[in-house]
């Protein structure tokens, strides 16, 4: 997904943008707009992502069975991705060490999202997991993004 020169984005970030960044991008956008944030983009992109997949059907089942859905296809990170974002949010440490690595500039705010540690990827542990990666997501999400864009300059 393009970001906005308008809108102030928090972009997520993970591997393969297939599975845990698009949801998380679907269920903060959906936070965003409830709450009042329409100021703020939800956008993801994967480190060693092959642009144009759609999310896993896994992934998409389990956005469904919580009254979600992501239209974003998959997209690699790049450094203007990630300059041009306010705030980005890691699934796991390698993650937020790559963002670091391509940001250039000190404006970019990149934090993991989950600040007790990284999130694990579901690919390959079946349905389960991926329902659970929602239920995670969902409460994890709003606390954070209050947390991140009361500090976003």
């Amino acid at each position: 997904m393009p970001l906005s020169s308008t809108a102030r984005t928090i972009l997520f970030v993970c591997t393969g943008n297939t599975c845990r960044s698009p949801m998380a991008e679907a269920i903060a956008g959906q936070w965003l707009r409830v709450s009042g944030h329409s100021e703020w983009l939800a956008a993801s992109a994967g480190t060693h992502a092959a642009s144009g997949h759609r999310p896993s059907r896994e992934a998409a089942q389990a956005l469904s069975a919580a009254n979600l859905s992501c239209d974003s296809t998959s997209t690699q990170l790049t450094a203007k991705m990630v300059d041009g974002a306010d705030i980005v949010l890691c699934m796991t440490q390698s993650h937020l060490q790559r963002a670091q690595t391509l940001a250039g500039g000190e404006g970019t705010q990149i934090e993991l999202l989950d600040p007790s540690g990284d999130i694990p990827d579901p690919v390959g542990c079946g349905q389960s997991a991926y329902d659970g990666l929602v239920d995670h997501l969902q409460k994890v999400i709003p606390k954070r993004l209050e947390e991140v864009m009361a500090h976003a300059k």
